[in-house]
């Protein structure tokens, strides 16, 4: 039987993981080089994850997120329909789609911001490895004057500050508010995440000092630019590791939310509050990792978390102490801190401070972790990570600001 072999469009199928169904929805659409998808899993939040890796060959389509193991391989049966397996960390789930012919395929297309105190444009950094995408904002009518390279957290969180699961817009309003006090920045898509996603070919490919490597080279891109008088670079939560480190390039550096200790130690906390019998099966595996040794066999329980293509990123991140590496830098530090982040607390931001005496330490009261005013109350302070309505934090711009332009 012959049938169209026009696989653009949206894929709709179910996945029955544990007696609980599971929706999930690809966006296939002409690429340059071929294809691209997103994928969005309604029933678990997730919206529009980018994928790094798109083929469709002898009527078989392949569909991966490499840096989260992460893949889909399907044969068109039929002009809507195709017969595939979803597999992620290690586990192979049959998954078959179904085209909606009634959905309209929306091009990639390059979205240039602007109102009354700014003007967006793309920037591209082209690595070894494929290209990093990032968004220069410039206040209206700018020449020339200070830039600032915004560095976002951990997960796959975006250059604006959201993920699959959240929108909260932390970075891109925070780009704005720098713009409208006459600050140029950038901001990016780390490598393996949205827009930078085919910038990192295996998981297990992907290490700590990529990450660092890549900002290192965009503070090096921005300084050659006639337009930019000073550098400063602002790296929030795991971003504030990777900025300190890149920073030795900069002309000024401000953390916010960052760690004051390792993150093999901020992750055992985090996992002690989940029971002894956790901890039992996680310290030895992370104490392994910090020695810089792989473990082989890993607990189903805990193969998200220390899955073997993800150890070399984690043994290449716990190697850091982000008090002995801000003791090394020799520009101006602002160290930024909100009293009510439910991540990273206060006693992190003192042990940096401590650690780098000569550095301004602000505590803001009641921001978050995503820079937003909240109470204490977890609950409602989670609320708030899908709030991209709420402002940011009263004098968190401001208080970059000041430092920024401080002669």
């Amino acid at each position: 039987m012959v049938f169209g072999q026009d696989i653009t469009g949206e894929w709709n199928g179910t996945l029955a993981v544990q007696n609980t169904s599971l929706r999930v929805v690809f966006h296939i659409n002409k690429a340059d080089a071929g294809y691209a998808a997103t994928m969005d899993s309604p029933d678990q939040g997730a919206k529009g994850l980018v994928m790094s890796h798109v083929t469709f060959k002898d009527s078989v389509l392949t569909i991966e997120l490499r840096i989260a193991g992460m893949s889909y391989t399907g044969k068109l049966v039929a002009a809507n329909a195709l017969t595939g397996t979803f597999t992620q960390a290690g586990q192979s789930i049959p998954l078959n789609l179904t085209k909606n012919l009634q959905a309209v395929t929306m091009t990639n297309t390059t979205l240039i911001e602007a109102n009354a105190s700014y003007v967006e444009m793309p920037m591209v950094l082209t690595t070894k490895s494929g290209q990093i995408f990032g968004t220069l904002t410039l206040p209206k009518a700018f020449k020339n004057g200070q830039v600032a390279l915004i560095i976002a957290g951990s997960g796959p969180t975006d250059r604006n500050g959201n993920n699959p699961t959240m929108t909260n817009d932390a970075y891109k309003k925070l780009a704005h508010e720098l713009a409208e006090n006459n600050i140029a920045s950038l901001r990016y898509d780390k490598r393996g995440i949205a827009q930078s996603a085919a910038a990192v070919e295996r998981e297990s490919d992907l290490v700590f000092d990529d990450y660092v490597r890549d900002a290192i080279s965009w503070v090096d891109l921005l300084k050659k630019d006639s337009r930019f008088t000073h550098v400063t670079v602002i790296g929030h939560s795991e971003g504030s590791l990777i900025g300190m480190l890149a920073a030795v390039k900069a002309d000024k550096y401000v953390s916010v939310a960052g760690p004051g200790r390792p993150a093999s130690d901020l992750l055992k906390e985090q996992l002690s509050a989940q029971g002894a019998a956790l901890q039992q099966l996680a310290f030895p595996i992370i104490d392994s990792l910090v020695q810089g040794k792989t473990v082989r066999v890993v607990d189903p329980t805990l193969a998200s978390l220390f899955r073997p293509s993800v150890q070399p990123y984690l043994i290449s991140w716990f190697k850091y102490d982000p008090r002995d590496e801000l003791k090394k830098l020799k520009v101006p530090v602002l160290l930024v801190q909100g009293t009510n982040d439910i991540q990273v607390t206060v006693e992190d931001a003192k042990q940096l401070s401590a650690a780098k005496p000569t550095a301004q330490l602000l505590l803001i009261d009641k921001m978050n972790h995503i820079l937003r005013t909240s109470e204490s109350d977890r609950d409602a302070n989670l609320t708030t990570y899908n709030r991209a309505d709420l402002p940011l934090s009263s004098g968190l711009t401001k208080a970059i600001v000041a430092f920024i332009l401080k002669r």
